[in-house]
């Protein structure tokens, strides 16, 4: 893409550079270097290999692209995306992520995740160790086969036995902890980001076994992505956490901290999360701006008691086929058939206050589309933070809000043993080319609890590794830009605090 040097008269001078895409003169934010200010970005290939500062130098390109009132920002990082599949990709694309994670409910074997996407992803993808998928392979005889039918399809459909599967109800024995330990370090060595636990949707697994996962991940010096217990004694679920990660040293990231804790005291909680992390502990936790939940009908969360431990009764519960909130006529028959529900136990104060601790990163839990059918936070989490929650009703600034999207989770995820993700959610030259360019004026979500399949506005441009995937606020079919995010397979030094 240079112009070859030519010498005039013993001097060298170099003719001026022609880069693949310019992306001219619009505001540029990058949280790591706390820059604000207009100016233009180069890209060739997946690289940016240019950025200035105001009209210092104007940069040729193949395709310039005018970004006058355009906010360019680094892409979009979801750390906690069941959706991963096309669907759902363009979904989240037109809200602007460039790189959707599956962290919670992880996957296993990890090489099944990533070989099954190779070519195929708008988006670039990536997986944890799942708990749940090798402790189903390490209990049941079948199971090896089962879950790597799941590996290759998003979870949380009919098919993902993940939340369903009658294993959940054996205890482990001492073998069968072997071969689930041993399993999670192979999962490590393949490269996974971390280890995902979904505590809730294994009835038997208890304190000893969330020890021992914990003492796993930090003998990787890897962080745990967990969905907690889920018994809603007040705060005994984070208790468990918080001893087993001052016990083992481990790294945790707390999954969908508001729904997990919409009973219970959050600020005490936050405040111990901040002591905990004072004194040298490192928990992190994400959250999705709704007042609703999205889980299977059919999973453990539902068990017996659910009423009581949600404060909620079938009436707060929206059986997604329908639309119908249920009875307790009905609560039986529905749970049997299965199925995708909308749970609304969110407190609005409690969404407030996560979205302004300095610890808690953005992410959707985006849940896979059927038939147009999803929650709406898998097509419009990063739109809504950033349109109703920083511009129009200014609980945080628009520099913190994509610090939460983007600088947050990529260290996060660097921290968890991915030297890959210290060239994402940055905008510096050097870094991947995975860039949000949109409107902060007018940037909303569009998606809503009746109608999920919607694409957020504003969002005008989204780059994957240097190609487009949405243009002029289009999604462009066919664009298949996603590339892997693996873990190292080893230790990694972390990366520096950011």
């Amino acid at each position: 893409h240079t112009h070859t040097h030519a010498h005039t008269h013993g001097a060298l001078t170099t003719a001026a550079m022609v880069y693949d895409v310019v992306l001219r003169n619009g505001r540029i934010i990058d949280s790591e270097t706390s820059r604000d200010s207009v100016g233009s970005v180069g890209i060739i290939g997946g690289r940016i290999i240019k950025v200035t500062v105001g009209e210092e130098e104007a940069l040729d390109g193949a395709t310039v692209l005018d970004c006058t009132g355009l906010l360019i920002s680094p892409g979009f990082i979801d750390t906690h995306a069941h959706g991963q599949d096309p669907v759902s990709a363009m979904y989240q694309a037109c809200d602007g992520v460039t790189t959707s994670l599956e962290l919670e409910f992880g996957s296993w074997p990890v090489p099944e995740f990533y070989e099954s996407r190779v070519g195929k992803a708008v988006i670039n993808y990536g997986c944890s160790v799942g708990h749940i998928p090798a402790r189903i392979a390490s209990t049941d005889r079948a199971g090896d086969k089962a879950v790597s039918s799941c590996a290759a399809s998003p979870h949380l459909l009919g098919q993902c036995f993940c939340t369903t599967s009658g294993t959940h109800q054996y205890k482990l024995t001492k073998a069968q902890y072997q071969t689930l330990l041993e399993k999670l370090s192979q999962g490590i060595y393949d490269g996974g980001l971390g280890i995902g636990m979904g505590i809730a949707y294994v009835e038997k697994c208890d304190h000893e076994e969330v020890y021992r996962v914990f003492e796993k991940c930090a003998e990787h010096d890897t962080v745990l992505f967990i969905h907690h217990r889920g018994e809603m004694q007040d705060l005994s679920d984070s208790h468990e956490l918080i001893a087993d990660v001052a016990a083992t040293g481990a790294k945790l990231q707390i999954c969908h901290i508001t729904s997990s804790h919409s009973t219970s005291n959050l600020p005490l909680l936050f405040e111990m999360l901040d002591r905990c992390n004072e004194r040298g502990l490192d928990i992190t936790a994400e959250q999705y701006p709704y007042t609703a939940g999205m889980t299977r009908i059919d999973s453990g969360v539902f068990k017996e008691g659910w009423d009581k431990r949600l404060n909620i009764t079938p009436a707060d519960i929206e059986y997604t086929d329908t639309g119908e909130r249920l009875t307790w006529e009905n609560w039986d028959e529905h749970r049997k058939k299965g199925g995708i529900v909308l749970v609304h136990s969110n407190p609005a104060k409690y969404i407030d206050l996560a979205m302004q601790h300095p610890r808690v990163m953005i992410a959707s839990d985006g849940i896979p589309y059927v038939d147009g059918k999803s929650h709406p936070r898998s097509a419009g989490c990063f739109t809504r933070v950033l349109g109703l929650y920083s511009r129009e009703r200014g609980l945080l600034s628009l520099q913190t809000a994509l610090h939460k999207m983007t600088l947050m989770p990529a260290n996060r995820i660097a921290s968890a043993g991915c030297s890959g993700m210290l060239k994402k959610g940055r905008l510096q030259e050097g870094m991947d080319a995975d860039i949000t360019i949109f409107d902060p004026a007018t940037v909303i979500d569009k998606a809503t609890f009746s109608e999920p399949a919607q694409t957020s506005f504003g969002i005008h441009h989204v780059i994957v590794n240097g190609q487009f995937v949405v243009k002029d606020g289009l999604f462009q079919e066919g664009v298949n830009a996603g590339c892997p995010v693996r873990g190292d397979g080893k230790r990694v030094p972390p990366p520096p605090n950011a």
